[in-house]
């Protein structure tokens, strides 16, 4: 993923997206089995907390307490199963967009795609340094809060006594190991789709940079033809250059519908369950700060991890509406354009690239919810409801 590279490093280490080097040989034997191991680490994870909650769980305070983790994670191990799987078909789909058609041509169209690069995004950026501080936070609190007293910090079950000795250690290390794993990865699938999202902008953006500067573009190439050719007809070389940008813009935005329309596919899943996931968390995360001491390291712990599920989201909902909004100008770019000046064919052209455009490229949560700002504000509504009943019954 060249322009994720910081992504892809990460997936890499933690045995979800192997490089080059481990694609033949003992090395990529060692590594399928490190992948294998991975998984079911977090698929252990989900299953304790899922037997905990379904037997052992008898109230809504023992709910809250042995949940707000569990269900955050459902949606981790979804995301590894899709990142494992779809891998390959990711790699091509991002070597898609980084040439031919879709590769800067100037200096206008690299500020675009510089612009929108998730490197240099301060929103993208922040939400993994969110991320690394509350994976650090949540070790230091269950060291001092967890460690002296023999608890652990998620609620689970196991096979074994773990409120003691060996017992206890096994799954204490057990736990901390398939949660900060499983929370690496997990999070960088999110940035993984909101990479996705900006490519989709940056490529929306350079479209329509493309298409507003045809005119131009015609009229350099019709100068530059005729110092370079005696025998250049003015008309008819004129519509074959129009005809042959046209044709670029169209298989472009072709290109982009295709891109956003696969991974749309791939994510959507992840998408919907984290959407379900987000609005019983986030109240679940209220309700027990509300029963904390103030500042104490489980206090702490849990208001860093409600920030990081609330900046997953917005997020999420913050890129998807771009989206929208870059997709349904393209419009308005042909509008500025110096249209008249072009010839009629071009002109019905541009009309089909303005109809489909009407129907703007949506990012869809499991093809129920579309990302937008307003979705988020539905999650948030949902959040309150939901700490309603529950804080009422608790």
């Amino acid at each position: 993923m060249k322009f994720l590279p910081l992504s892809s490093t990460i997936l890499e280490y933690c045995g979800a997206w192997p490089s080059p080097k481990y694609y033949s040989g003992w090395k990529k034997i060692l590594y399928d089995l490190y992948t294998i191991l991975i998984v079911l680490s977090v698929f252990t994870f989900c299953l304790s907390g899922i037997i905990q909650v379904c037997i052992f769980t008898h109230s809504i305070r023992q709910f809250v307490s042995n949940s707000y983790m569990l269900l955050t994670f459902i949606a981790v191990f979804f995301k590894v199963l899709v990142i494992v799987a779809k891998r390959d078909h990711l790699s091509e789909l991002f070597e898609s967009v980084q040439a031919g058609l879709c590769e800067a041509k100037n200096e206008e169209e690299r500020r675009i795609k510089n612009e929108w690069d998730p490197k240099s995004s301060f929103r993208v950026q922040g939400f993994r340094t969110l991320v690394m501080s509350t994976v650090i936070i949540g070790v230091v609190s269950s060291i001092k809060g967890n460690a002296p007293s023999r608890t652990l910090q998620y609620g689970g079950w196991f096979p074994f006594n773990h409120t003691e000795g060996v017992g206890y250690w096994t799954a204490f290390i057990y736990q901390r190991v398939a949660h900060d794993w499983g929370t690496l990865i997990g999070s960088t699938t999110d940035a993984v789709i909101y990479g996705i999202m900006m490519q989709t902008c940056a490529q929306l953006k350079i479209l329509k940079c493309r298409l507003r500067k045809i005119p131009e573009t015609i009229r350099q190439y019709a100068a530059l033809s005729k110092n370079e050719n005696d025998n250049y007809k003015d008309a008819k070389d004129t519509r074959k250059w129009e005809s042959k940008i046209i044709i670029d813009c169209i298989k472009h935005h072709l290109l982009i519908l295709q891109f956003a329309d696969i991974c749309n596919g791939i994510f959507a899943i992840v998408i919907f369950l984290q959407f379900s996931a987000s609005g019983l968390v986030v109240c679940i995360s209220v309700i027990m700060l509300s029963k904390l001491k103030f500042m104490s390291p489980a206090f702490t712990y849990i208001s860093f991890y409600l920030s990081c599920m609330l900046s997953q989201i917005f997020l999420y909902c913050w890129f998807g509406n771009e989206v929208i909004t870059e997709s349904s100008d393209i419009y308005l770019a042909i509008y500025e354009m110096n249209w008249p000046d072009l010839s009629l064919n071009t002109k019905k052209d541009l009309l089909i690239i303005m109809a489909r455009s009407v129907y703007p490229i949506e990012f869809t949560s499991g093809h129920v919810v579309t990302l937008s700002i307003n979705s988020f504000n539905a999650v948030m509504k949902l959040s309150y409801s939901v700490y309603n009943v529950i804080g009422q019954r608790g």
